[in-house]
């Protein structure tokens, strides 16, 4: 099972400030990619990430994960998957596959928060990255800093501000190192 995570950060790796992206609405671009890269695939995320988005997304299978599992239901039951661990998400999203609900080639994308996404680094699980880099500082109060080690860049793409993107940001793909 081919396990990819797609995450923005600002350039000291700020993601998340009091459950609010730090650049709010000010980067279209890169909500687009999200958007068109995760497009037909299953999501993964915590709650707080959960919170923080208008669920249910067209064309995607949610996952959630949360300790508050009976909460989290009552709020997500009818459009989403709430599980207690990310083990657990793997398994269900492994199901999901397995059972036909989705697409044998369905993609299975982490997409937050930081402890999410940080548990996933540190067991070796992420295949694929999709980092998008923001070139400006924020407050912020949750990080990822995304260790290249084992990585090879497959795809970079700078974008600079315009009219509607209020800063430069960058658009890299990983590929885990194939030894």
């Amino acid at each position: 099972m081919i396990i990819k995570a797609i995450v923005a950060t600002a350039e000291d790796g700020g993601i998340d400030c009091r459950g609010v992206i730090p650049w709010g609405g000010e980067m279209p671009c890169d909500m687009k990619h999200f958007m068109n890269t995760t497009r037909n695939s299953i999501i993964i995320m915590g709650r707080i990430t959960a919170d923080s988005l208008r669920l249910p997304l067209k064309n995607r299978k949610a996952i959630i994960i949360t300790t508050r599992v009976n909460e989290t239901l009552e709020r997500y039951g009818e459009h989403s998957n709430v599980v207690d661990s990310l083990d657990a998400s793997l398994g269900l999203a492994r199901t999901m596959i397995d059972g036909g609900e989705v697409p044998p080639d369905t993609n299975i994308f982490i997409i937050g928060g930081a402890q999410i996404y940080n548990a996933a680094m540190e067991r070796g699980l992420i295949d694929t990255m999709y980092l998008t880099t923001i070139h400006a500082q924020f407050k912020a109060d949750a990080f990822f800093r995304f260790n290249r080690d084992g990585y090879d860049v497959v795809a970079s793409e700078r974008v600079p501000a315009d009219e509607k993107n209020k800063y430069d940001c960058t658009f890299e793909t990983f590929q885990k190192t194939t030894p």
